[in-house]
């Protein structure tokens, strides 16, 4: 996580040759490990004006450092920047933008999200990243049924998923979204 600083001091080293998004990406990545969101951001803007445009691994990697670092409106606006410029957002930015206003208590905006994010062409391990981050917009509103609707969906694409850890913690996500005492004997349902 520290290696961030070393990663950021090779690319101000690269500046004798034109640092190119392969060197973005990867300081990028290194500063995102490092909870440094805000150096995302101006890496973002540095590169949109020494080169091309960031592509989408960098947005989404820049994406997840404000997600780490609970800075959803940031989130928010390379999300919007990438739908503007056209470039369809991947898994990882939905799910990171979507569980950066889940932890600003936004899950409105979360919810939203979720829609746009779903799509038919995500493999299985993708599609669970973005349910699962909309069940936990679903349990912070306490929409218990929403969740359990999520937590199916989830349950029916972990067999062809890579990550089996996934159905664990969704379930418990939607034990959360349960827990009211209204609703106890569907919390142990699950």
């Amino acid at each position: 996580a520290e290696l961030w600083q070393e990663a950021l001091n090779l690319l101000g080293e690269e500046r004798r040759r034109p640092p190119n998004l392969i060197h973005y990406t990867t300081v990028t990545s290194a500063c995102a490990k490092g909870q440094r969101w805000e150096i995302c951001l101006e890496l973002l803007r540095q590169l949109d004006q020494d080169s091309a445009p960031p592509d989408m691994v960098l947005r989404s990697t820049a994406i997840s450092a404000c997600e780490r670092s609970f800075q959803w409106q940031d989130a928010l606006s390379i999300l919007a920047t990438m739908l503007e410029d056209l470039i369809t957002p991947d898994s990882v930015a939905y799910s990171s933008t979507m569980l950066a206003c889940n932890k600003a208590g936004r899950w409105d905006l979360s919810l939203k999200l979720l829609e746009k994010a779903l799509r038919p062409d995500y493999k299985p391990d993708d599609a669970i990243s973005v349910l699962c981050a909309g069940l936990g917009a679903y349990a912070e509103s306490r929409d218990w049924q929403q969740a359990v609707e999520r937590l199916l969906q989830i349950e029916m694409l972990v067999p062809r998923a890579q990550a089996k850890h996934w159905l664990q913690d969704a379930q418990s996500t939607a034990m959360f979204a349960a827990l009211q005492p209204s609703t106890w004997e569907q919390c142990l349902a699950l």
